[in-house]
């Protein structure tokens, strides 16, 4: 039986308990509209959770609009099927801190450019990779600086090219992070 009939087949009870728990698995299966704000969200919506005698069930986020409600802000019930909006948010921000390397940028200038709130945007890195933006940056030069020494590059030439400013930048950390000197490494 395919996902799109077990789904067609849950009653409207059952549905409610999955809004309840606010289960993930279902999010893309339907939808629910909440008669009284005109608001149609995912079932793991983390919004208040409405009275069940305001919720209608939708299939798919086109009926609900048809049906005159609009998407919550909160879960964005009309993207791709399961998306957390979250993700999006932190491969932007994953894109730029890789285009430019070279380029410390602060978390407000990062939240800026891909759209939202420096607090927001720490959370939802936080959430998604378990680290903040400035972790993930120091962890990506990292890597650069570890494949420029695999490559057979000196210490001093691998550190500037991974985007380090100086020796000692390189030489606070590293230790703890390779377990040896660069050169040792290398």
């Amino acid at each position: 039986m395919t996902r799109a009939a077990v789904v067609s087949t849950l009653s409207a009870q059952r549905r409610w308990r999955i809004v309840l728990a606010r289960d993930r698995r279902y999010d893309g299966a339907f939808v629910y509209g909440v008669r009284s704000t005109g608001i149609y969200c995912r079932p793991s919506c983390p919004s208040k959770r409405p009275r069940r005698a305001q919720v209608t069930f939708f299939s798919v986020p086109e009926v609900a609009e048809r049906a005159g409600f609009r998407a919550c802000r909160r879960c964005h019930p009309a993207q791709a099927n399961g998306t957390d909006p979250r993700v999006a948010t932190v491969r932007q921000a994953c894109q730029l801190i890789d285009a430019h390397p070279d380029e410390p940028t602060g978390l407000a200038t990062l939240a800026g450019a891909v759209g939202t709130t420096p607090h927001r945007l720490l959370r939802a890195f936080r959430s998604v990779l378990g680290v903040s933006p400035r972790q993930y940056r120091d962890q990506r030069r990292h890597d650069r600086f570890k494949t420029r020494l695999k490559e057979g590059r000196k210490v001093s030439p691998a550190l500037y090219d991974a985007g380090y400013g100086s020796t000692s930048r390189v030489y606070e950390r590293t230790h703890a992070q390779l377990g040896m000197t660069p050169a040792t490494y290398s």
